[in-house]
């Protein structure tokens, strides 16, 4: 629920839910007191790395996979007390990090490829706030922009049949499609050997349905939600979220200018 839906009595409310809550900060700041500090690499270690340290008690917050993979008895991984990723991409884990702090993407996270990275993180790892936040600012990056080769190559090589990216990027592929920005060889070649066929038809058939929703990431049809109060409307960006909708995120502030 957002914070402009809620009564100032549900904000204010007193009694053993605020001594729960106390509680439960207390016992979260206690563990910055006593808990293990995590080396995490990311990318190849060579001479040079320099790993990020990290709280273990930020990282078993933030993910149930780093709380099976730090538990001291079960894993290299938490016996040592370090974390390497390989094949993760550092730029994302940058994000990521920030994320981790803030709660909120940095202003300057507006690159197509380094979205989709970071869906791939929160996708992996089962951030799910992180992945749809990221999600809806790869929406938001498409509405002004056509999906560039290289993110439609990533975002198909990290996502699988029927997630929430492969909906978005049949969706991008049918729209430049459509507007006859690539050729049907093209399209053919973008999309053989990938498994995005379904998605692909159907994103067809809802292009063939509402062109004017199709392309519209906030509302599916202006037409049918006219007159509508913002809340009550059918917000199109919605529909790639795989939890809650994000709490923070300028994405409402350009709902409100539609």
């Amino acid at each position: 629920m957002r914070v402009s839906e809620c009564s100032f009595g549900a904000l204010f409310k007193t009694g053993s839910s605020v001594m729960a809550t106390n509680e439960q900060a207390h016992s979260v700041a206690s563990s910055f007191q006593t808990g293990r500090v995590i080396e995490v690499y990311v990318g190849a270690i060579t001479a040079e790395s320099k790993p990020y340290l990290l709280p273990q008690t930020l990282l078993e917050n933030a993910s149930d996979y780093f709380t099976k993979a730090l538990r001291s008895g079960s894993f290299k991984e938490g016996k040592e007390g370090r974390l390497h990723f390989p094949d993760d991409d550092s730029s994302a884990w940058e994000v990521l990090l920030y994320w981790l702090v803030k709660r909120h993407l940095p202003s300057h996270a507006s690159d197509q490829l380094l979205m989709i990275n970071c869906w791939a993180l929160g996708d992996k790892y089962g951030i799910t706030r992180f992945q749809d936040e990221t999600m809806v600012e790869l929406i938001i990056i498409y509405d002004d922009q056509s999906a560039k080769p290289d993110s439609i190559a990533k975002a198909l090589e990290v996502s699988g049949p029927g997630s929430k990216m492969r909906k978005l990027i049949a969706e991008e592929l049918t729209w430049v499609y459509e507007n006859e920005n690539i050729s049907r060889e093209d399209l053919g070649a973008i999309i053989d050997g990938t498994g995005i066929i379904v998605e692909f038809l159907a994103a067809n058939e809802l292009f063939r349905e509402d062109e004017e929703g199709f392309a519209n990431i906030f509302w599916k049809s202006n037409a049918a939600t006219a007159g509508m109060e913002a809340k009550d409307r059918q917000a199109h960006w919605r529909d790639y979220l795989v939890g809650e909708e994000p709490v923070r995120h300028r994405v409402y502030d350009l709902e409100l200018d539609q």
